[in-house]
């Protein structure tokens, strides 16, 4: 069983801090692989992603990671791996595992002070 946390963002741009955090995330990991709540299948494209139908999305680092999550779920060597947004009117949820490692913990915080900085807004304490 995978533990996570949860990291708010108030952020009232809805689509649009969504697609400014999964920019963010493909910057990292340009062999991301995405799923969208309203996709029936996994993408590989973000051209493909329709952020105004969309409230969340998963992104995985890669194709064999995607495969190996959805096959077993977690593992201890899939850490890192995946990130999950949930995305409302108010603000944007980023989930990741507790105690990420540092690469990812910094993806994250780009992208909460980029949100802040972009929306000119605050960033909630974590």
């Amino acid at each position: 069983m995978i533990g996570g946390q949860d990291i708010e963002v108030k952020v009232p741009a809805g689509a649009s801090a969504l697609d400014f955090a999964v920019r963010a995330v493909r910057l990292c990991w340009p062999e991301a692989v995405f799923v969208a709540d309203h996709a029936s299948g996994v993408s590989q494209r973000y051209e493909s992603l329709e952020f105004h139908d969309s409230s969340e999305i998963v992104i995985y680092q890669n194709q064999a990671a995607c495969e190996r999550w959805r096959t077993i779920g977690y593992d201890e060597a899939l850490k890192g791996t995946m990130i999950y947004f949930i995305s409302n009117p108010t603000n944007l949820t980023i989930v990741v595992e507790d105690d990420p490692p540092a690469d990812l913990h910094s993806l994250v915080s780009a992208i909460r002070e980029g949100l802040a900085s972009t929306f000119r807004l605050y960033k909630n304490a974590a």
